[in-house]
């Protein structure tokens, strides 16, 4: 599948929301990023995924 970039797209996006403050404990950090990659990959969330065609 072509990127933006690639359809002619000169663009670039961040994410305008943090989950903490610069600096954060990497303890921290890899305690939110676990939590947040189980629900990414939860059944429930898969099928979600999955009725709304973005699989």
């Amino acid at each position: 599948m072509p990127t933006a970039r690639d359809l002619g797209y000169d663009f670039a996006y961040t994410a305008p929301y943090g989950l903490g403050p610069r600096g954060m404990p990497e303890n921290v950090v890899k305690t939110l990023h676990d939590a947040f990659k189980a629900a990414m990959d939860s059944p429930e969330n898969m099928k979600t995924l999955e009725n709304l065609r973005q699989t």
